[in-house]
């Protein structure tokens, strides 16, 4: 769920178990129901500025419906939290987390914060403008012809669609057949929207 969370580029800031929510349950009892997450996103730009924050409770789907009688109240208690504070409440399972976007996120991670030789990005942005729909090893080849500098560009991509200073497609296992593409050109039929959490 970090993994995911520090990948996009639309999350202000979040934080684990913000609140403590107090409701009364159906025998009269007093109760505290505690949420794992807190989701702010980026209100300057889309789709950041579009979605409210966002109060989340990660579980694994087993335990989900094996303790939902007990859960139940307590996500009932959050959704109302939540409208009451203009926020949303989402559950989540390994089902929405543990996908080929997270192997991504988790491999594009590594690249997000390195340093880069000066050169290096400027040459594939002009490769990308002249041939704006590729793939990783095309557009290595067309950078370099020896096989260092091919790893060095290499290295370099990661690090710009890491930024998404380039369009791709992550929801499907990355390889150097992953189609690749110009920000600046329209964005092609192969592509689908990234799922957000």
């Amino acid at each position: 769920m970090i993994s995911l969370l520090e990948f996009d580029t639309n999350v202000e800031s979040y934080e684990e178990q913000p609140v403590c929510i107090h409701y009364i349950d159906q025998a009269g009892k007093p109760r505290t129901y505690t949420p794992d997450m807190l989701i702010r996103y980026r209100q300057e730009r889309a789709p950041g500025c579009w979605l409210k924050p966002r109060l989340c409770e990660v579980k694994y789907r087993v335990d989900l419906w094996a303790k939902w009688h007990e859960l139940k109240p307590k996500f009932r208690a959050a959704v109302q939290f939540a409208a009451e504070n203009g926020m949303e409440f989402k559950i989540l399972t390994e089902k929405e987390i543990r996908t080929e976007y997270l192997e991504n996120a988790r491999f594009l991670n590594r690249y997000r914060t390195v340093l880069i030789e000066p050169g290096y990005v400027e040459r594939l942005e002009m490769i990308l403008k002249q041939v704006p729909q590729t793939t990783p090893q095309e557009i290595i080849q067309l950078a370099a012809r020896d096989l260092v500098h091919q790893a060095h560009y290499l290295y370099v991509l990661w690090h710009m669609v890491s930024l998404e200073m380039v369009g791709i497609e992550l929801t499907h296992k990355l390889s150097m057949k992953t189609p690749i593409w110009s920000l600046d050109g329209p964005m092609p039929h192969f592509s689908k929207p990234r799922r957000r959490l």
